[in-house]
């Protein structure tokens, strides 16, 4: 079974390099880029999804620093519609983003759906990291 990915990043370059990245393996199955947490949300919490199956877990790469909803606003509004039955409750999120702040690292750590801290650029030790974080949960 491929690990499926949504990749929430409103910089182009890092969804390219990412998608290169995950595709140099036959471990990660790439579903989605989405620019923004506002499409994030409305793609796969408000829009009808009745009659979709979903993955059994859904991998979240989910930025912080993007317009509109920031990754952690995001994040937030994710658990709520979660808590209220509204939406996919088969989420692991991982943090990915080039902030090396530990400020940012004890804020991700706060919501219970994010289950790891990845660094920008991913190179191989980190592509390894994320298929053993959600191969550990799942």
């Amino acid at each position: 079974m491929k690990i499926p990915v949504v990749v929430v990043d409103d910089q182009e370059v890092d969804r390219y390099l990412i998608r290169r990245r995950l595709a140099r393996t036959d471990d990660f199955e790439l579903l989605d880029e989405l620019p923004s947490g506002d499409r994030f949300l409305q793609q796969y919490f408000m829009a009808d999804r009745s009659g979709r199956d979903g993955p059994a877990t859904l991998l979240v790469l989910m930025d912080i620093n993007m317009p509109g909803l920031d990754g952690f606003q995001t994040i937030d509004a994710a658990q709520k519609l979660i808590s209220d039955g509204q939406g996919p409750d088969n989420l692991v999120v991982l943090i990915f983003t080039s902030s090396d702040s530990a400020q940012d690292r004890e804020r991700a750590e706060e919501f219970p759906l994010v289950k790891g801290y990845i660094s920008k650029p991913v190179d191989n030790e980190g592509i390894s990291r994320i298929r053993e974080i959600y191969l550990s949960i799942s």
